[in-house]
């Protein structure tokens, strides 16, 4: 079907969504996702904007090189992204915290400029302060142990980064069917983006899945880095019984 309708859906849906977070099956946080559509005057292309907050819990990882043992890290996030038409995202602003050491971050990045812009404190002292290309992030010597703790690797130094940056050029795939979801068939939508230039190397393109109600409720957010974000009729009874 027509990729657009789905999307049309996606971006009339007003009442917002809770999804729960999944890494590899196991439950890690929970986010909230809203979109907003504005109708511009005539002859003006309209504006399209998605929102998202949500934290991160239950994973430990080490502070830095050298330092003993692992710290459970609680991590919150906020952030906007502009969306055109054709699945493209000009800016994006992102701010993400993790209060039990003290540490908070800035994340942003403008296509049409070409920069990325990432400021990181630990308290009131400055770690990073950087804006430019995304290629000039890989010389940041502390980008190692933060893209850690911050789980930001593939954000902030990976191909995500590299495939944001220029034009990604999505492939949009719009289908539709029946499954049973809470005991009740319902009809289903799913929208498809790949990036036709995120591909490197040997590695796939990027791609995300988007699973939508037949009133354009996001029910399920799928990628291929084995993260996912299910509504509460779809997540597992066993990972709100204790499971993490």
């Amino acid at each position: 079907m027509d990729p657009e309708k789905v999307l049309g859906m996606f971006f009339s849906w007003t009442e917002g969504a809770d999804l729960t977070i999944l890494k590899d099956g196991q439950r890690i946080g929970q986010m909230s996702l809203s979109t907003q559509e504005k109708k511009m005057s005539s002859g003006d292309e309209g504006l399209r904007e998605v929102s998202m907050a949500g934290s991160l819990g239950g994973m430990s990882v080490k502070h830095r090189a050298g330092a003993g043992g692992a710290r459970d890290k609680e991590f919150h996030w906020r952030g906007v992204m502009s969306v055109t038409d054709d699945m493209n995202f000009p800016k994006g602003d992102f701010v993400l915290n993790m209060p039990k050491i003290g540490m908070g971050a800035q994340f942003g990045f403008d296509n049409p400029a070409g920069t990325i812009s990432v400021d990181v404190r630990s308290g009131d002292k400055e770690i990073i302060k950087y804006k430019g290309s995304p290629t000039g992030l890989k010389d940041l010597p502390e980008l190692g142990w933060i893209g850690r703790l911050l789980p930001l690797d593939a954000l902030l130094g990976g191909r995500m980064s590299e495939g944001m940056m220029k034009a990604w050029a999505p492939e949009l795939t719009g289908r539709y069917g029946s499954t049973m979801v809470a005991g009740r068939r319902m009809l289903v939508y799913q929208l498809a983006i790949r990036g036709k230039n995120s591909s490197s190397g040997n590695q796939p393109r990027t791609e995300v899945k988007l699973y939508l109600s037949e009133t354009g409720e996001p029910l399920r957010i799928e990628t291929e880095w084995g993260y996912e974000a299910l509504a509460a009729v779809l997540v597992p009874i066993d990972l709100y019984d204790g499971g993490e």
